[in-house]
Formats: C-alpha cells, structure tokens, sequence
C-alpha cells in the first residue's frame, strides 16, 4: 500500500523534473530563435543540482538575506566537449529575476568542474533571491569557436539575454561563434536547505 506522503512526493518531483526540462527546452528555443540557424545540443549536467531539481545549499551566496547562509560555490558542471571548439563560455541566469547573471566564465581547457572551482564574486554570486517563491536558475554552457575579446554580461545585475547570445555569436567581426548549445536549471527558494 503506497502512502499518502510517498504519493505526494513522487508527485512533486515529477511535476519539478518535467518543469526542468520544459525551462531548458525553452532556453534552447529562445538560443534557436537569436541564432536562426542549427549548433551541436550538448548535455549538461551538474551534481550541485539534486533529483528534485533543487541547487545545494553551498552553491548559495554569503549574503545576509539568505536564511541559511551558503558557502558561495559555483556548482559542479559537467558538460559536452564539441570538436572545433577552443572554449566553453559559462552563465548562470535567475530566468525569474530577468536574467540576473550569478556566473560568467570562460573555459578553455576542461569539460568538468567540480563544485567551489569559481568562488570569486566577480566570477560568480550565487543565489540570493527574496523570500517570495522560487527561482529558475539556469547554467548554460556555450562552445565557442574564439574567445570573447570582452567581458559579456552584467555580473550580478538584469541583462538582455539576447544581447549576451548575439555577443558571444559575433567574434572578431564575424557571426557563427557559438558552435553548441546546452542548458541545466535548478531551483533555489529563499530557505531552502538542501544537501
């Protein structure tokens, strides 16, 4: 006999990882939409996220709003490598909050990071959302073919997210930069302790 409170669980965690995967089928039809023209789909994957689709409570900014304080580590990531790439460009967007940019990095010479490789504020500020509802955070993870000569983004602050997808697609005055595309989201609420 299946209980009530085992029902209801495997309810929520299914209506959160359909939810998950509809937020990263949407971020790739926005990227289809910028770009107008096909890329390589890379799987992304990070161990920060658990099975609920709930970011670990690490991951979380210093800040005082945030009832528990996190260690503000960036979350381990896992991705795709795409032949003729020479880098891997990384955001982190709050999809609720405008396209707040937690994370902008550029990797150049590994598809895994393990959780804490970015702590620097300038690199990454985890979440720190009011104490509303939930947030949708969104990793992303472009290959590009050459490295951004400029820093694209505004680190901690809203953004147009297809200003940032057209700027790491225009590369030394020429377009077609982004040569794969994948997204991963998890899910922080203001409270949330999750290991």
């Amino acid at each position: 006999m299946i209980h009530f409170k085992t029902l209801i669980i495997g309810v929520v965690g299914l209506i959160v990882a359909v939810t998950s995967g509809c937020m990263a089928e949407e971020a790739s039809k926005a990227v289809d939409d910028i770009l107008g023209r096909s890329y390589q789909e890379m799987k992304v994957s990070s161990t920060s996220i658990n099975e609920a689709n709930r970011l670990l409570t690490q991951t979380v900014a210093q800040k005082k709003q945030n009832e528990p304080q996190g260690d503000n580590l960036s979350p381990a990531l896992s991705f795709d490598e795409v032949e003729g790439a020479n880098c891997y460009a990384i955001y982190m967007f709050d999809k609720t909050a405008n396209h707040w940019l937690h994370w902008r990095a550029i990797i150049t010479n590994a598809t895994d990071l393990e959780q804490g490789a970015y702590t620097e504020t300038k690199d990454y500020i985890g979440p720190y959302p009011p104490k509303s509802r939930d947030h949708s955070y969104c990793i992303e993870v472009y290959a590009l073919k050459h490295k951004p000569t400029n820093e694209i983004g505004k680190m901690d602050g809203t953004n147009s997210y297809e200003k940032v997808v057209k700027a790491l697609d225009h590369v030394n005055d020429e377009s077609g930069n982004i040569l794969g595309y994948g997204s991963v989201t998890g899910y922080y609420k203001h409270g949330d302790m999750t290991k």
